[in-house]
């Protein structure tokens, strides 16, 4: 055999090689995050999330009485790293309601942690899907 036609067969043999492992890798992870999910998953749509209970809370407080108040409390807690926006709405994993409230605006919202993570997240009520909601086929719209 050529000198050429063995590297070629070299350089074969390692990309399977290299594709094997990372599809052996990557089916791990999978059923791993499988294994995190609870048996009845809820799902809802966030736009921001806090990094304590505590400022979650008071945040609720807040958006109860005037939503004013509460965009400049929910900046303040931004800008010290406290909170953060996400750049679009996004469809998480819900862990434990924490308490619901009707806002300012007159809107059901509820306070959840999010599932696998240390954060909280102002939730309206309209946007989370019980499991049981799956099995009539309605949809998360934003």
């Amino acid at each position: 055999m050529s000198q050429t036609l063995k590297r070629l067969l070299t350089i074969s043999l390692m990309v399977v090689f290299l594709l094997c492992i990372s599809y052996t890798d990557t089916l791990a992870q999978t059923e791993e995050n499988n294994d995190l999910l609870p048996s009845n998953p809820i799902m809802g749509v966030i736009i921001s999330t806090c990094k304590s209970l505590d400022a979650i809370t008071n945040l609720a407080m807040l958006d109860r009485d005037s939503q004013k108040s509460a965009t400049q409390f929910f900046v303040y807690l931004i800008s010290i790293g406290e909170c953060g926006r996400l750049e679009q709405p996004m469809r998480v994993y819900l862990d434990k309601r924490v308490e619901k409230y009707t806002d300012s605006n007159g809107e059901s919202i509820e306070v959840w942690s999010l599932l696998g993570s240390e954060h909280w997240a102002l939730v309206r009520s309209d946007l989370i899907r019980y499991d049981d909601d799956r099995n009539k086929n309605n949809e998360l719209s934003i």
